[in-house]
C-alpha cells in the first residue's frame, strides 16, 4: 500500500471518527451540559430577547445560537446535536490540513489525520455534547489570517481585507465562549507581534491595527444589534461577563480539570483559604499567570524583533505558536477554576509548532500527551474514576509546561534558523 493510500486512510479516519463513536455511544455525553442547553432552547421568550428574561443563558450570543437552534431543530435530541458538532471538528480538521499546505509541511493529510484521530480532539467537544470545537474553528481560522498577514508580501487592499476578516474571527471567539477570552488574548498578542515586525510603513502598519479593530468590533456591533438587553450595558458581551463572570470558578481550587493548586490536598478545596500567610490559591493563581504570561511575551516580542533578520518566517511563526500554545497551557496549570475541557486550545497549536520547528522529539511527546490528555477527559466524561488521575494528569502536563517554557526560550534564543 502506497504512503498517499496509507495518509488519505489516516485522514479519512480522522473525520469520520467523531460520528462513529456518538452514533456507537449514543448515551456518553455530559447529560448536565446538554440539559442545560437545552433548557436554553425552550425558553419561552425569543432567542433574540432571552438576555432580557431570567434564563441563565451563560454563553454569549454566537454561541447561544449556534447551541439552542440546532437543538430545537433536531428537537432535543442528544445523538443529532452531538452529531451537529461533529461536523465543526471535520471542519477544524480541513482548515488545519490547509493550514498546513500553506506553511509547506510535508504530509499535511497525515498529521490533519491524526489531529483528528487523538481523542483530545474530540473527547470534550462532538463526544462530550460541548460547543468548544466551535470556538477552536474560529481560533484556526483567525491564526491562518494570521499566517497570511504575516507573509502576504506588497501592500495592497487584500492585505487590509486579510486583516478584517482576522478581526471577524477574533470576535466570533469572544462571541462564542467566555473561556475563548485566554485564547482571544494570547492571539492578540501574536497578531501585534506580526504587524509591527513586518517591514511596513508607521502609516501602513496603523491601516493594519484599524482594520483589525473594524474587523472586530463591527461583528459584535452587528451581533448585538440582533439582541435586546439592558441599556446600562454596553454589549451583550459586557452583560455576559457582568452577570455570569469566571469570578465564581475560581473560588474553587479546580472544577475537575487540574492545576498547581491540587497538590495543597483533597481537603483544600476552597481557592479563596490562605495556605501561606495571607496568600490564597486564587491569588497566588493569578499572580503567577500574570507575571509567566507577561514574561513569555515580551521575552518573545523582544527576540523576534531583535533577531528577526536572522529567523525564517516559518521559524518566527512556529515560535508564535508555541507562545500562544504555552498561554492556554499556563492558564489551565497555573489558575484555580479551571475545567477538564480547557486544554483543547492548547494540542493543534503545540503540533503545528512542532512540524514547523522540524523538533521531532517535541512532536511525539505532543502527540502522547494529546492522547494522555484525552483520555482523561474520557475517564471525566464516564464518571468513573478516582482523584488519583487528576494528580498524575496535572504532575505530566507540568513537566510539559516547563519543557515547552525551555524549548521556546532556546528556539528563540540559540536557534540557527537563518533566511
Amino acid at each position: 500500500m502506497s504512503k498517499k493510500i496509507i495518509h488519505t486512510l489516516v485522514f479519512a479516519t480522522g473525520i469520520v471518527l467523531p460520528f462513529i463513536l456518538i452514533i456507537l455511544y449514543p448515551d456518553l455525553y455530559n447529560k448536565y451540559d446538554f440539559s442545560v442547553m437545552k433548557s436554553w432552547a425552550n425558553f419561552s421568550a425569543s432567542i433574540f430577547d432571552v438576555y432580557l428574561t431570567t434564563c441563565r443563558c451563560e454563553y454569549p450570543a454566537l454561541g447561544l445560537m449556534l447551541s439552542t437552534i440546532p437543538i430545537k431543530i433536531v428537537g432535543g435530541d442528544p445523538v443529532f446535536f452531538r452529531l451537529y458538532l461533529a461536523l465543526y471538528d471535520v471542519a477544524i480538521i480541513i482548515v488545519f490540513y490547509y493550514l498546513l499546505r500553506a506553511l509547506s509541511v510535508k504530509n499535511p493529510l497525515l498529521w490533519a489525520g491524526l489531529l483528528g484521530i487523538v481523542p483530545s480532539s474530540w473527547a470534550g467537544t462532538s463526544l462530550w455534547g460541548q460547543i468548544d470545537n466551535i470556538g477552536q474553528l474560529f481560533v484556526l481560522a483567525a491564526f491562518f489570517m494570521v499566517y497570511l498577514i504575516f507573509t502576504y508580501k506588497k501592500i495592497t487592499l487584500k492585505y487590509y481585507l486579510y486583516c478584517i476578516i482576522a478581526g471577524v474571527f477574533a470576535s466570533c471567539m469572544l462571541m462564542t465562549k467566555q473561556l475563548l477570552v485566554f485564547p482571544f488574548a494570547a492571539l492578540s498578542v501574536v497578531v501585534s507581534i506580526v504587524i509591527l515586525i513586518r517591514d511596513d510603513s508607521v502609516k501602513q502598519k496603523i491601516v493594519a491595527f484599524l482594520s483589525l479593530f473594524v474587523g472586530l468590533f463591527v461583528s459584535v456591533l452587528c451581533v448585538d444589534a440582533l439582541f435586546e438587553f439592558d441599556a446600562h450595558f454596553i454589549s451583550h458581551l459586557h452583560r455576559i461577563l457582568d452577570v455570569y463572570g469566571s469570578e465564581r470558578h475560581l473560588h474553587e481550587i479546580s472544577a475537575n480539570g487540574f492545576n498547581i493548586w491540587m497538590s495543597l490536598g483533597s481537603d483544600f478545596v476552597d481557592a479563596r483559604q490562605a495556605f501561606w500567610q495571607n496568600v490564597t490559591p486564587k491569588t497566588g493563581g493569578f499572580v503567577l499567570f500574570a507575571v509567566y504570561s507577561i514574561s513569555i511575551a515580551a521575552f518573545t516580542t523582544y527576540k523576534l524583533f531583535v533577531h528577526k533578520v536572522h529567523f525564517s518566517k516559518t521559524h518566527m511563526f512556529a515560535c508564535l505558536l508555541c507562545f500562544f500554545a504555552l498561554f492556554n497551557l499556563a492558564f489551565n496549570v497555573l489558575l484555580t477554576g479551571t475545567h477538564e475541557r480547557y486544554l483543547l486550545y492548547f494540542y493543534p497549536y503545540i503540533i503545528l509548532a512542532s512540524l514547523l520547528l522540524k523538533h521531532n522529539a517535541t512532536l511525539y511527546i505532543s502527540l502522547g500527551m494529546a492522547i494522555v490528555y484525552g483520555v482523561f477527559v474520557l475517564i471525566i466524561l464516564n464518571r468513573d474514576y478516582e482523584l488519583i488521575i487528576h494528580y498524575i494528569t496535572g504532575a505530566l502536563h507540568l513537566a510539559f509546561f516547563v519543557y515547552l517554557t525551555v524549548l521556546l526560550f532556546m528556539q528563540l534564543s540559540f536557534s540557527k534558523h537563518a533566511k
